[in-house]
């Protein structure tokens, strides 16, 4: 009997790790395009094994960093704060807008605290509901010429 409540706590922390193990979320082809030297975007891809939801994003490098949306309409491009991201499990979603040049969302980096040049990388931490706070390491890359 004086084993049964380590015996149960145990086996209660061990099913905790396992759920938590289960709700993986990976960021992967993480890059960042400086229009300005204060001034740029970023693309990631973000796949995560449960349904969750982006709330906010931070970064040492800038002083804000948000989801943006963009699209061309008519010859003329409009951008959209979003305030989140709902994620399925199991898909992958690319932020990914040819660093904001087309119809996708992609992450504005505003207000760069230091000039950040091709081949320059910072982190960026994506905070999600389940997963909780994910930092994704962002290369900075040259522009590409037509």
């Amino acid at each position: 009997m004086q084993f049964a409540r380590p015996l149960l706590a145990l086996t209660i922390l061990l099913a905790a790790g396992a759920a938590f193990a289960a709700q993986a979320t990976t960021l992967t082809d993480a890059t960042a395009l400086m229009a300005t030297p204060d001034f740029g975007s970023a693309n990631v891809t973000i796949t995560s094994d449960t349904d969750d939801t982006l709330t906010s994003l931070t970064s040492p490098c800038c002083a804000t960093v948000e989801l943006h949306t963009s699209s061309m309409k008519d010859g003329v491009m409009s951008m959209r704060k979003l305030d989140k991201l709902d994620l399925k499990a199991g898909v992958p979603v690319a932020i990914a807008g040819d660093h904001g040049m087309g119809d996708s969302m992609h992450l504005m980096l505003i207000d760069a605290h230091t000039a950040m040049k091709p081949g320059a990388q910072f982190p960026i931490t994506l905070h999600f509901v389940k997963a909780g706070a994910q930092t994704a390491t962002f290369t900075v890359v040259a522009r590409k010429t037509k």
